[in-house]
């Protein structure tokens, strides 16, 4: 992984090259490199994550952390009740979501979302 905040900026600066801006950068290499070190503590201690999806915001990112983290990771902790029932339909399956609800459309989502074979709370 580098390390080199230099090498990282120019690294970064090549990739974004010709892209109009504002623009999205993920460095894959850092993001694994991060989970990783956070996914090794947690098995060390036999303790499994729950992915905060508020500090994740896109969902092939999640599902490549989830992927990575392999029996680690328990499932989702989402943002929303319309978040919950987009990565359920995505296929995890096991989601809490953060914020509790009362708005009856909410609590229509997640009960569509628990009918369709996900447990969402």
């Amino acid at each position: 992984m580098v390390t080199d905040p230099d090498s990282c900026y120019q690294r970064y600066r090549r990739a974004l090259g010709g892209e109009p801006l504002p623009a999205a950068l993920c460095d894959l290499e850092a993001l694994e490199h991060n989970a990783e070190r956070l996914l090794a503590q947690v098995r060390a201690r036999g303790r499994r994550l729950r992915v905060a999806t508020k500090s994740l915001r896109c969902p092939a990112l999640i599902r490549k952390v989830v992927e990575q983290g392999g029996d680690a990771v328990i499932g989702l902790m989402t943002y929303t009740a319309a978040e919950t029932a987009l990565l359920a339909a995505a296929g995890h399956t096991d989601l809490v979501l953060a914020y509790p609800t009362v708005q009856p459309a909410d609590l229509q989502l997640l009960a569509e979302t628990n009918r369709g074979g996900a447990r969402a709370a």
